[in-house]
Order: structure tokens, then C-alpha cells, then sequence
């Protein structure tokens, strides 16, 4: 008879988890890549006018946003592993 040593060769650590769910956020032509760890605890808004700069635009401009198909109020928490895309309504002259 023989003796067997099963190793669980698997991670199941929070930390090693979170780094691997990256959140998207675009804004125009404009994408960056948000490590997890920094994202995690953090609402929409809070994102977006913290990497404003990066993407290029103001934030206070977006008019609403957008994950997977879906309009998002700007106080809803960051889900990892998503993209996160930020509306800008066109400034337009109007018609007299």
C-alpha cells in the first residue's frame, strides 16, 4: 500500500484574484486599463473624474454610463473584470 500527498496547486487568494480583473474605463476614442486593486471599493463617478485626466476629457461632462449594454447611475460600485464606457452628449449650435 502506498501513501499519497495531494497538493492543491491552485490559489484561491483575494489578492491574486483581484489583480487579474482589471477594469476598463473609455471615454471617446480614449481607454485605459485600472488595475483591480486600485478600482475595488470605488463607485463609477469616482473613477472616472479620478482618471479624467488620462482619458483625455472632463468628467463632469459625461452625460451617463454604460457597462455591458446597460445605463448605470455614476453611484453604482465598480464590478471587476468590467469595462465601464462614459457618454458625453455632442455639444451642438441648435437650430433657430
Amino acid at each position: 500500500m502506498g501513501f499519497f500527498r495531494f497538493i492543491n496547486t491552485t490559489t484561491n487568494s483575494t489578492a491574486d484574484t483581484i489583480e487579474r480583473k482589471p477594469v476598463v474605463l473609455q471615454l471617446n476614442e480614449e481607454q485605459i486599463t485600472i488595475p483591480a486593486s486600485e478600482a475595488a471599493g470605488k463607485t463609477i463617478g469616482q473613477l472616472f473624474e479620478h482618471f479624467s485626466d488620462q482619458l483625455g476629457g472632463d468628467a463632469s461632462r459625461i452625460s451617463r454610463y454604460v457597462a455591458a449594454g446597460q445605463i448605470i447611475s455614476q453611484d453604482t460600485l465598480v464590478q471587476l473584470g468590467t469595462i465601464y464606457r462614459g457618454a458625453v452628449l455632442s455639444e451642438s449650435k441648435g437650430l433657430r
